[in-house]
């Protein structure tokens, strides 16, 4: 096996491993051999991280976006990776997020945590979070916080991360929210200006009103 520094530059991947963690990169290049999948690095998207998509006569496809930082790019990388795993396995008779999704999710990060490079906060919070997985990466509190002191970044606040109740700003919008109750991957939240309701996604970066 070539060493990272190599498959950096010479694979033909190169720019997906630039945006990995170097610890990771052979990891990720291991998975890859032998698969036919086209990867696809995106402009960010509001509400989606990552999409694994299949199409008829056509090899998968893994979309990412373009700013997520390196831990980040790894998790929801290996995330899609699950799902391509899954497909394989069972097609389309399963649940997207189901057992079996989450069944190989796991393996995957154990797979990851034997990686001695890897930061000792991100090994020890997949050991505290990988029995209670959720599929929307932002309610997996531990593993998010190792990912941020991992990246050593303060990145933008989300819905997700609010409090009840907390009055907050969508990122470029005047309007003042009010979060209530999640739905799903969104939250019902409350403008005090018009008085109407909205359901925002989890993910949404925002600004906390205090």
């Amino acid at each position: 096996m070539r060493n990272w520094k190599e498959l950096r530059k010479y694979s033909d991947r190169g720019d997906f491993y630039k945006l990995l963690p170097a610890s990771a990169i052979v990891f990720v290049h291991s998975l890859y051999r032998g698969q036919e999948v086209d990867l696809r690095i995106t402009a960010p998207r509001k509400g989606r991280l990552g999409c694994f998509s299949r199409t008829r006569n056509k090899p998968c496809a893994i979309e990412l976006n373009s700013d997520l930082t390196p831990y980040f790019m790894l998790i929801v990388f290996l995330h899609e990776w699950a799902h391509l795993i899954t497909w394989k396995e069972f097609g389309s008779r399963v649940q997207p997020h189901g057992l079996e999704w989450k069944n190989n999710f796991k393996l995957l990060l154990r797979k990851l945590q034997k990686n001695t490079r890897l930061p000792v906060v991100i090994r020890e919070a997949i050991d505290l979070e990988i029995d209670n997985l959720k599929a929307n990466i932002y309610s997996n509190h531990i593993l998010l916080n190792a990912i941020k002191i991992a990246d050593k970044h303060e990145p933008q606040t989300v819905l997700h991360e609010l409090p009840f109740n907390s009055h907050f700003k969508l990122n470029e919008r005047t309007e003042v929210f009010r979060k209530k109750e999640k739905i799903r991957v969104r939250y019902k939240c409350y403008n005090l200006g018009n008085k109407r309701w909205y359901t925002i996604y989890a993910s949404a970066p925002v600004e906390q009103i205090n």
